[in-house]
């Protein structure tokens, strides 16, 4: 099973999922969030900010694949989603390297309750919502 996540859409929008949800019949599931507005006491108000902590959350959650709207896929995920013991210890998340010194946030690849994903969703403790990307793509390389 799939799960789409997205925040409640305008009317157009909402119709294309309605069309899309019938479409994959019993292997999508469309969940609608609010994206986060804090994080540990601290304000969101960037809408990039809040997805990089909605997709922590989410992921943390159900576990599986994140990736941004304009991702294409050239090959397939499956040698990065098994389910046994060897893939738990060496994949527990999978992420790009966005440059030398900070990865890319665009596709993430996670266990449910990845304990990277916690590390790196407590970090935002320190969150500062006016320096871009620190926390999406900095902090977890560090």
């Amino acid at each position: 099973m799939a799960i789409l996540i997205g925040v409640p859409l305008a009317k157009r929008k909402e119709k294309n999922n309605v069309l899309l949800q019938e479409e994959a019949k019993d292997i999508l599931q469309i969940i609608h969030r609010e994206p986060p507005k804090t994080i540990f006491d601290r304000d969101i108000s960037n809408i990039e900010h809040q997805s990089d902590v909605a997709r922590i959350l989410i992921l943390l959650e159900y576990g599986g694949v994140y990736m941004d709207d304009d991702v294409i896929l050239v090959n397939s995920l499956d040698e990065f989603m098994q389910n046994d013991d060897e893939f738990e210890k060496r994949y527990n998340l999978v992420m790009g390297e966005e440059n030398y010194d900070a990865l890319a946030n665009s596709i993430i690849l996670a266990k449910r309750k990845s304990w990277m994903l916690k590390k790196w969703l407590l970090e935002y403790r320190f969150f500062d919502d006016n320096i871009w990307s620190d926390h999406s793509c900095f902090v977890p390389w560090g």
